[in-house]
């Protein structure tokens, strides 16, 4: 299957549609605009303030949807990261016909492909993970910092630890602020190896030195205030979420793209399907739900139905369950939710304090809420408060109690949908918390020395 960033996959990408001061830049490791609603909010919110940004990143590994349509003067440069050109190298070396951008699987390739004895594979592993790990951060490094200078760029957004360490030495040489906007929750006592450990502590040291730090929900800004030791007078909170306002739930964007009846009501999760957030639980667990009842599971990235997961969801599926492999963009995902009848939020409840706390960072949750759908979720404490003080869904212990939540929620649907839609204004409307924000960019800019 071709990747729908193929386009860029050859070299670096830089649209300059208009040759003005690129004030903010988002500095981006991972990559994903294409799932990332809170970065593409906030580029539009910034155009809506007559703020010209612009973003580094590297082309995300896998196949990922395309990003949405971005306002005109927003600059792109990214780059295929450097580990990814290297496993592309060693496939054909070794006779594979596609490459497969999955580094554990090319791990294992190379390690069934060229050595017989056991004692070698750590070292093989640990050898290819440390010279590309320095290879990508040195790209990242070059990429960004020819783009502040080309675009002179006066306020930085690292969205992750690796650019925000980035970040954090570029800046401190050229003198201007950045902001650290904090996507995922990351623990020391998590770490499990010594570079993990490693980038724990810088990614420590870099944020007690951001002008400012973004985050979704203050529960997690108390975590990471514990876990980092910043400022919490620097914290601001911005929910993962697209802009609203909050709709009622219409249309039948789904039914259509999965071939179904429009009069077929659709309970489904929309995100990746991976163990993570409990796929083949909840695929099993579709012949609780009454009858004429579709469960979907929604993935966020280009799937196969020859993927040994994939496999095993089909296996233990119950009839009712449909899977959806191909994405939308995110211009498309408020039609799939709003296509819906009852959201799913699931995530494994081993995860940690970054899942038990999602419930400002659950991009699903916020689609769902968006489009006035009630909502069916695991009970995590954060997604748990969420539901309990809104009233706008049920929260269950196990996937196999959507049932009994499915009539609870049909005995009063318009009230939970009311209240869908009164909890997305008021905790998950993305231009709302983004004010403050881009009123304390404004400073920034005016006053490049704040650090």
């Amino acid at each position: 299957m071709t990747s729908p960033l193929s386009e860029f996959d050859n070299d670096i990408v830089d649209v300059s549609v208009q040759k003005r001061r690129n004030e903010v830049t988002f500095v981006c490791w991972d990559g994903g605009l294409g799932v990332s609603p809170s970065i593409i909010s906030a580029l539009q919110c910034l155009w809506d303030s007559s703020i010209y940004s612009g973003v580094v990143f590297r082309i995300p590994q896998g196949h990922v949807p395309q990003p949405p349509t971005l306002p005109a003067t927003v600059r792109l440069t990214g780059r295929i990261p450097s580990s990814r050109r290297c496993l592309e190298f060693v496939y054909k070396a070794v006779g594979f016909r596609k490459p497969n951008h999955d580094r554990m699987l090319v791990q294992r390739a190379l390690i069934r492909s060229w050595y017989t004895f056991g004692r070698c594979r750590r070292l093989v592993i640990a050898c290819y993970n440390f010279i590309t790990g320095i290879a990508d951060y040195l790209q990242l490094t070059w990429l960004t910092l020819g783009h502040i200078l080309k675009n002179h760029t006066s306020v930085l957004v690292p969205a992750d630890p690796p650019a925000l360490v980035i970040t954090c030495l570029i800046t401190r040489i050229l003198r201007r602020p950045f902001i650290y906007w904090s996507l995922e929750l990351y623990f020391m006592n998590e770490a499990s190896s010594f570079t993990e450990r490693w980038l724990r502590r810088l990614e420590r040291w870099a944020s007690r030195r951001a002008a400012a730090i973004l985050i979704q929900d203050t529960c997690r800004a108390q975590l990471l205030v514990q876990e980092n030791g910043v400022n919490p007078e620097r914290i601001l909170i911005v929910p993962n979420s697209p802009m609203g306002p909050a709709t009622s739930p219409s249309g039948t964007f789904l039914h259509d793209r999965l071939n179904l009846s429009h009069d077929r009501k659709i309970v489904c999760q929309i995100g990746g399907i991976t163990p993570m957030m409990c796929s083949v639980e909840l695929a099993d667990a579709g012949r609780f739900l009454p009858d004429g009842v579709a469960l979907v599971l929604h993935s966020s990235a280009y799937r196969s139905r020859d993927e040994p997961y994939i496999k095993e969801i089909l296996a233990t599926a119950a009839p009712n369950t449909v899977l959806s492999l191909e994405p939308v963009s995110l211009d498309e995902l408020p039609r799939v939710a709003s296509s819906c009848f009852i959201g799913l939020a699931f995530y494994r409840k081993d995860l940690g304090p970054n899942f038990d706390n999602i419930a400002g960072a659950s991009g699903k949750l916020a689609y769902y809420l968006q489009s006035g759908v009630p909502v069916i979720c695991i009970d995590l404490p954060g997604l748990k408060s969420v539901v309990d003080e809104f009233k706008c869904g049920v929260c269950v212990g196990r996937a196999e109690q959507i049932g009994d939540a499915y009539i609870q929620i049909c005995r009063d649907y318009e009230r939970y949908s009311s209240n869908a839609r009164i909890c997305f204004d008021s905790m998950f409307d993305f231009r709302t918390h983004f004010r403050h924000v881009t009123q304390q960019i404004r400073e920034f800019v005016a006053d490049k020395s704040a650090i």
